[in-house]
């Protein structure tokens, strides 16, 4: 949410998520050893790891969202994905950080619904969410990046192609009313050149990134196919300088 920080996550590559991502930090120590109970998703397709009863209920319904937008696509998850539900603490709070999936340990982790005070601009569409709706968008937002990452078997794409799907699932995944309220007085033109999503946007406008990411993948020749065309290296996100 603060472009200056953002900046230098993004340099120093940390950066693989919603909103702002998790420092490399978050993968020793105790935020690793989370205490609580293993849920087990009704579908097996996830487990949600350290939540509440109500947020292990949120995770797993916004894993579902994923995997299905996924399926729908012809992509079928390789395994069950893992989310580790983690307290927040002062440096996550300064950040405003909500989740992150680490290609490392293919580990995702998002932060407690109960989270920091917010503190994301009123103009941010993410202002529009409410703490649960948070929660859960960020859920879908992870999984999407685990999801794609499955299903590229290892083959890279850039940072713009994977944020460009996990946004565009995620808010694919809003209710009608909420993604509603998320884009009202957002710009939503159309996109013509995928150079367009790239680090200097993610960098500068993330919000700006998120939107446009889903005007342009829910035009009706878009969607799963140009899910499809990423994983298969039909669809390529050049890069400034290519």
């Amino acid at each position: 949410m603060i472009p200056d920080k953002r900046a230098v996550l993004l340099a120093l590559g940390l950066v693989a998520s919603a909103h702002l991502a998790l420092p490399a930090i978050w993968g020793g120590g105790a935020l690793a050893q989370q205490g609580g109970t293993e849920v087990t998703c009704a579908n097996a397709s996830a487990r949600v790891i350290g939540a509440t009863a109500r947020e292990a209920d949120s995770a797993c319904a916004a894993a579902a969202k994923a995997v299905a937008h996924f399926a729908a696509c012809g992509l079928a998850p390789r395994r069950p994905v893992v989310v580790t539900v983690v307290p927040p603490d002062a440096v996550i709070c300064e950040e405003n950080i909500y989740g992150r999936f680490d290609l490392k340990d293919q580990s995702i982790r998002v932060v407690s619904s109960k989270g920091c005070p917010r503190t994301e601009p009123a103009a941010s569409p993410y202002a529009t969410l409410s703490r649960a709706e948070l929660f859960s968008s960020s859920v879908v937002h992870e999984v999407a990046h685990d999801l794609l990452w499955q299903s590229l078997a290892g083959r890279p794409v850039s940072q713009g192609a994977q944020e460009y799907v996990a946004h565009a699932v995620e808010i694919g995944a809003l209710a009608p009313e909420t993604r509603a309220r998320f884009l009202a007085g957002q710009p939503t033109t159309e996109v013509h050149n995928l150079l367009a999503f790239g680090t200097n946007m993610l960098t500068m406008a993330p919000d700006k990134f998120a939107v446009l990411a889903w005007a342009h993948y829910s035009q009706p020749r878009n969607g799963c196919n140009m899910l499809r065309g990423i994983v298969t290296g039909e669809v390529h996100f050049p890069v400034p300088n290519e």
